[in-house]
This record gives structure tokens, C-alpha cells and sequence, in this order.
């Protein structure tokens, strides 16, 4: 059964290492392990031959119900059995974006399992699947001090007695650990919020031509550790970000590194996480907020924080939120995330020449052009009128080639007549709908009360 979650074909359930006074090992065998011909570093990626996982990142509900019947149509009812079954339904409520229901159910499941749900007994992959989303999901709901505390028990848990049964002590596991903790757990303070039930800012669209289309941005000033600074509100970035700037003049605890960030450089990089005391928007104050430091010259405002906020409505012009704050809003948001909770993307059915797809909502992204979408190269037309564009990313301008086409796009069921900007890029990355769609439409949000909106 271990075999279905990792790489290889050997029968890992006949061959249990125990590694006294350390837990047995099940499941994991050397053919897992790859180096890296740049830097010779040893690295595992721990992840399911049905593709649960996969299904999760993509926020494809109706895949993972697929694999759940699969899965309970098993003849047996072993305990790996049973946690499989919880994964899939954990995937669900993750992509439902009701992360403490996804925790719930793999907390029961871990604690029914007995031994190959105990960490200090029994080290299995699907165990080590499960804590992972469970993690991310403290992440996803800004509980950092309670994703730190468990991140630590991986680390000991997990990491160490791995990398002891493999006796690689510098190994890596890269699609699990993006953010490493630099600090013991009980150094990050809980987060706190304080605020009337209801608070707004208006946004300043911070209006620019490009050509003759004119550009709006999610932008307003907050007050960074008292600081007033020009903040972006992203709804595709989970950890937002502060300049370095304000980072030299403030001297702000760093608290780790977050790795394998999503940006359009094809360089691997690494950003420096810090804690950073308060964030005021409006009247409302955020405390212990861990956030990147960039080279961007604004402050970039991510769905941790936004989370927060409760019955968020975006505008062109305004911000609303607060638990007593109206919002039109009662559909149910699909989310596309990685298991570790440092990325997740909202996502929304959208209909343009090449067909429907869903599409990421990207307030960040202040081009003109309703939908940007990532193809392979440029042929014909699109390759006599494409132009290189620079494009701003938080480690600065980067080149990008395009071509922009007018196009109507449905979204959000209704018609609109925009442009969509097609780049060179990966085209397994969905579509972006950018901030120009709030010309229109408006976003609404209340992660806790699992709705997502966009009308």
C-alpha cells in the first residue's frame, strides 16, 4: 500500500527500519532519493501515485472525488486504507477553502490510526502527506504560531529521523519544506486583530496609460509597524511582502526563508521571512504578521492578511471588510493551493477565444488587459506583432514577450469586450485575471465562511 505514495515499485510495507530509539520507517526506499547536477544536494519529494495531491494543487474537486471512490472501493479496511480516504476528503474541504474542516479530518484520521498515525512510533508517507496539509492549512489561516510549533515537531519528527535512516544529514525535501524556520517556535508571538466591526479604505487606483489603455491598481496606505507606506492588496500571494527599504530602517526579526517562490525569473531564489509588529488598514491593526523581504518598492498585502479581514469586498475604488461589513456574496470559492499553504489561488470560470477554463484572480497585476495567458511560442501574426514588455515582479522589471489581442471574455457570467495579453511562458500556468476586471465587476471574500465571489 506504501508503494502508491512514493516513486519506485518495490514493496515498501515488507520492510520496516527502526532506527533505535527513533520510530520505524515504512514506505521510503533509496531509489527515492535524486540529486541535483548543479549542486550535487541530495533531495525526496513525498507525494501519491493517484494524484490526490495533484488534483488539490489544481483545485479540481470533481477529480478528487474520482479518486476518492477509487480509493474506498478497496477491499480492505487497513488503517493506510482509511487515512487515504482522509486525504482525499481533506484535499476537498481544502479546495472548499474550509481549512479548519480539511485540519479536522486528518487530525481524527491521524489519532484513528493508531501506530501509523503516530509520528513517534510509525514514519510512513501518507502520515507525512496528511501532517503536511494540515500545516499548510494553519498557514492558510494565519495561525503562525501554531504552523511554527508544528513545523518543529516535522522537523524533529520527521526530517531528522529520515535523514538519519538515509544518513544524508544536508538532505532535502522539496515539495514539502518551503519555508524554513530560522527561530524556535515560541520566538513568533501569536497574531492578533483589533478593529470595528466594520472598516473600509479607498483604494488609490494610481491610473496610468499603457498605450492607449489606461492601467488601475489595488492600491491604498497603511501603516507598516506605524510607518505609513503605499500597500498593493494581491489576492494570488498567500506571504506578503515589505521592501527592503523599510526593512534597513526598521530592523524587523527574521524569522526564516521561504524558498521556490512563484516569479517570472527562471532563477531559483530565496527571500528572507520576517515578523513584522503591526499592519493598520484603516482602522484595523494586524499584529505579528510574518511577511518577505523584496526588492518591490511597495508593500504587497497577501491573502494571509486579507484572510483576516473577514467580508472583504474589493472595488476599483474601495476596500470594505470587518465580521459585520456587508458582502454580497454566497458561492462557494475554489481554491487551488500547494499542500505546504505558502501558495493558494483563487480560482473562477472564465471563456475567452481558446476556449473555458478557470482563471486565477490577481489583483496584484495592474496590466490593462482583463486575462493574461501563458502559451508555449509565437506563431504568424501573433510572432510579427509580439513585443518584448517589461513587467514589474517583487525582484524587479523583467522581460517579457507578448502580443495583445481584443477578445471578449466571459467571466463572472457576464460578457465583457477587453484585451487578453498572451506571454512566453509555461502554459500549465492558468490564466490571470487582473485588477482592470474591478473596471466591472467587484470581488468579494470570507475564507471562514468558506465564499469567494467575483460579479
Amino acid at each position: 500500500m506504501f508503494a502508491l505514495f512514493l516513486w519506485g515499485s518495490a514493496d515498501y510495507t515488507a520492510a520496516a527500519t527502526s532506527l533505535p530509539p527513533g520510530p520505524a520507517i515504512l514506505g521510503f526506499d533509496r531509489d527515492l532519493i535524486f540529486r541535483d547536477k548543479q549542486t550535487n544536494i541530495a533531495h525526496i519529494s513525498v507525494r501519491d501515485s493517484y494524484g490526490i495531491n495533484d488534483a488539490m494543487e489544481a483545485g479540481d474537486r470533481s477529480r478528487i472525488e474520482s479518486l476518492r471512490a477509487v480509493v474506498a472501493s478497496e477491499q480492505n479496511a487497513s488503517p493506510i486504507r482509511k487515512m487515504m480516504i482522509a486525504l482525499c476528503d481533506a484535499a476537498m474541504a481544502r479546495v472548499d477553502g474550509d481549512f479548519a474542516r480539511s485540519s479536522n479530518i486528518i487530525l481524527q484520521a491521524l489519532h484513528e490510526a493508531g501506530r501509523f498515525g503516530d509520528l513517534s512510533r510509525t514514519i510512513n508517507p501518507i502520515q507525512i502527506m496528511l501532517r503536511n496539509i494540515h500545516i499548510g492549512n494553519l498557514m492558510l489561516m494565519g495561525r503562525v504560531r501554531d504552523w511554527a510549533e508544528e513545523t518543529g515537531n516535522l522537523q524533529t519528527g520527521f526530517y531528522a529521523p529520515v535523514r538519519a535512516y538515509y544518513n544524508i544529514p544536508d538532505l532535502e525535501f522539496r515539495n514539502m519544506d518551503f519555508l524554513k524556520l530560522s527561530v524556535p517556535a515560541h520566538a513568533i508571538p501569536d497574531s492578533t486583530l483589533e478593529g470595528p466591526p466594520s472598516d473600509s479604505v479607498d483604494l488609490d487606483p494610481s491610473e496610468s496609460q499603457f498605450g492607449d489603455q489606461t492601467a488601475i491598481s489595488a492600491k491604498a496606505t497603511v501603516l507598516i509597524d506605524g510607518s505609513p507606506a503605499t500597500a498593493t492588496f494581491g489576492t494570488a500571494t498567500v506571504i506578503g511582502s515589505v521592501p527592503f527599504s523599510l526593512q534597513r530602517d526598521h530592523h524587523w526579526p527574521v524569522i526564516g526563508r521561504l524558498a521556490g517562490s512563484r516569479d517570472s525569473s527562471p532563477d531559483p531564489r530565496t527571500e528572507t521571512v520576517v515578523l513584522i509588529p503591526s499592519i493598520k488598514i484603516g482602522q484595523t491593526v494586524l499584529t505579528n504578521q510574518i511577511m518577505t523581504v523584496t526588492h518591490s518598492e511597495t508593500v504587497l498585502i497577501g491573502l494571509q492578511q486579507l484572510s483576516r479581514l473577514r467580508h472583504l469586498t474589493m472595488t476599483s475604488r474601495r476596500l470594505s471588510f470587518g465580521s459585520s461589513a456587508p458582502i454580497s456574496c454566497n458561492l462557494r470559492p475554489v481554491v487551488s493551493s500547494f499542500r505546504s499553504g505558502v501558495s493558494m489561488f483563487l480560482l473562477f470560470p472564465v471563456s475567452y477565444a481558446r476556449g473555458d477554463t478557470q482563471a486565477i484572480i490577481g489583483t496584484e497585476d495592474n496590466a490593462p488587459d482583463l486575462l493574461t495567458v501563458n502559451i508555449t511560442s509565437f506563431s504568424g501574426k501573433m510572432a510579427h506583432r509580439s513585443r518584448t514588455e517589461y513587467l514589474g515582479t517583487s525582484y524587479g522589471q523583467r522581460a517579457h514577450e507578448t502580443f495583445t489581442q481584443n477578445d471578449t471574455i466571459e467571466v463572472a457570467g457576464k460578457s465583457l469586450r477587453s484585451s487578453v495579453r498572451y506571454q512566453i511562458g509555461d502554459p500549465a500556468d492558468r490564466p490571470v485575471i487582473s485588477m482592470a476586471a474591478l473596471k466591472t465587476l467587484s470581488f468579494s471574500l470570507d475564507l471562514p465562511e468558506s465564499m469567494a465571489c467575483l460579479r
